[in-house]
């Protein structure tokens, strides 16, 4: 179990291996880091794995994660 001395990171990791075990638990987990992480939500971003050094994340096509040149915006892609 990690502690608050562990990096972000780990904790993460953690959480997402704790939720897969649930029904419902990539659901949840990503709702959980809607809520700690308040930008995430608003670009409805989704994240689909997670491992050690490799995320994978999917955001859904809209005017709101483009900036005025009409590219991602670079908020969007971190």
């Amino acid at each position: 179990m990690p502690t608050r001395n562990d990096p972000v990171g780990a904790r993460l990791l953690a959480i997402w291996h704790r939720y897969q075990g649930l029904p419902g638990g990539a659901m949840l987990f990503n709702l959980a880091i809607r809520h700690m992480i308040p930008y995430t939500g608003a670009l409805g971003c989704r994240v689909e794995e997670l491992k050690p050094g490799y995320a994978r994340v999917t955001l859904r096509e809209r005017r709101a994660i483009r900036n005025h040149l009409r590219s991602i915006h670079a908020v969007a892609l971190t």
